[in-house]
């Protein structure tokens, strides 16, 4: 384009008047050939342009250093924050139901009984059934015993196989091994006016009862109770003496004994019932109803007897039974240790068809008491029973109505109870 102006305007120059005398100065300043031969403007521009820069050679990133393996620092000792979890604590879980605690092979329950006669919470009650207005026959004693927390013992298993109307296999059987000692005695105040009366009488005797429970088939439970007890009567049995020292210590006298004569004693008792309880083991309340049968038989007694238990409380099915007085005393309900609280309230009834007692007929082969016995005779008891697991107080009084012809009046005796597992 530069080119063409400039030779536009060379024409002109040369077509005004007076061009060609110009035209050989300006041929004289001007070499054509050169201007042509110049670059275009445009072109120059574009060549001094700044080149656009190269393009940056590819780097080859360099290898990732190898990370050193850190060796496991020893663990601090732990401590109780560092045992605490951060994670958000789980919901509480709903209340477990009461339950027995684990049995251990030398862990058991130990309990203390002990009882006197003439003595009671429910005297109103028992002196009006008794017509007892002038005191009645001392009759004191104590009981102690031990109960495993292990069950179906050895030597338990070893005889089931002999009877045939042993209970089934199926049975848990719990033992309980005692030691007691007791005394009877005449009625304390009249019995010189009145001359015939039972005689003095110590007993001493070592019982080891087995009981047999089946497992709860809906509200009911078959249970069965076997004692074996070996002993002693009369002055051999100790009770004497107990019964001097316990006078001596409290400030009182004590007359001489006309005790029955030193013979050996041997006992077997046994007993059958069912026992309903109603109501959850949570329940505040639980009712229990336990009907009963048996029998015991040897030189110390001989009688049959049934009878009926009511019981009020909660967790009555953690034991088998409200205590109960027998001839032969006993009071073991084994419990079961366990975390919860239990209380009860109990009464009951129990009637005997008595072929033999020696502290009322005396030994067994010599005639040594003037009085005939009853061959009809009851038991009213009642009572309360507080404790945790088996942890338990037991607080009873039970009446006892006439055992022979010349008693004037039953005798009636509060008895007291202490257990703790150990």
């Amino acid at each position: 384009m530069r080119r063409v102006a400039i030779l536009a305007l060379v024409s002109m120059s040369t077509a005004l008047p007076g061009a060609e005398a110009k035209a050989g100065s300006i041929h004289s300043n001007y070499d054509m050939n050169r201007f042509l031969s110049e670059p275009h403007p445009f072109a120059t521009a574009r060549r001094s342009a700044p080149a656009a820069p190269a393009p940056r050679p590819a780097t080859v990133a360099p290898a990732p250093r190898p990370v050193p393996v850190a060796t496991p620092a020893r663990p601090a000792p732990r401590t109780v924050a560092d045992t605490r979890s951060t994670a958000p604590a789980p919901a509480p879980a709903p209340k477990p139901k009461a339950t027995a605690g684990k049995a251990k092979p030398d862990t058991g329950v130990w309990r203390f009984e002990t009882q006197n006669e003439d003595s009671g919470l429910f005297n109103p009650i028992f002196d009006y059934v008794s017509e007892n207005k002038d005191g009645g026959h001392l009759t004191w004693g104590w009981r102690i015993s031990y109960t495993p927390d292990a069950t179906n013992p050895e030597w338990v298993d070893g005889i089931r196989d002999y009877f045939d109307i042993w209970p089934r296999n199926d049975y848990t059987a719990r033992v309980s091994y005692s030691l007691q000692q007791s005394a009877y005695t005449p009625q304390s105040q009249i019995f010189d006016a009145r001359g015939v009366d039972r005689p003095h009488a110590g007993f001493l005797l070592f019982n080891a009862r087995v009981n047999l429970e089946q497992d709860f088939e809906g509200n009911g439970q078959v249970m069965d109770q076997l004692n074996l007890g070996v002993g002693l009567v009369g002055p051999a049995s100790g009770a004497n003496v107990i019964h001097r020292v316990a006078h001596s210590i409290a400030g009182h006298g004590s007359r001489g004994w006309e005790e029955i004569k030193s013979e050996p004693v041997v006992v077997a008792h046994y007993e059958t019932g069912i026992r309903w309880v109603f109501g959850d083991d949570d329940d505040w309340v639980n009712f229990e109803a336990h009907p009963h049968i048996g029998a015991a038989v040897g030189n110390a007694y001989i009688y049959g007897h049934t009878g009926f238990n009511l019981r009020i409380g909660n967790h009555l099915r953690m034991d088998s039974g409200a205590p109960r007085q027998r001839l032969i005393a006993s009071g073991t309900n084994f419990p079961r240790h366990g975390d919860y609280w239990s209380w009860n309230i109990f009464a009951g009834v129990d009637g005997r068809a008595v072929g033999h007692n020696i502290f009322i007929n005396g030994n067994t082969y010599t005639d040594t008491t003037d009085i005939t016995a009853r061959p009809w005779v009851y038991d009213l008891q009642a009572g309360f029973e507080l404790g945790y697991g088996a942890y338990r107080l037991t607080l009873m009084n039970f009446y006892r109505s006439k055992e022979f012809q010349q008693q004037h009046h039953g005798d009636q005796v509060l008895r007291l109870g202490l257990s703790a597992h150990f």
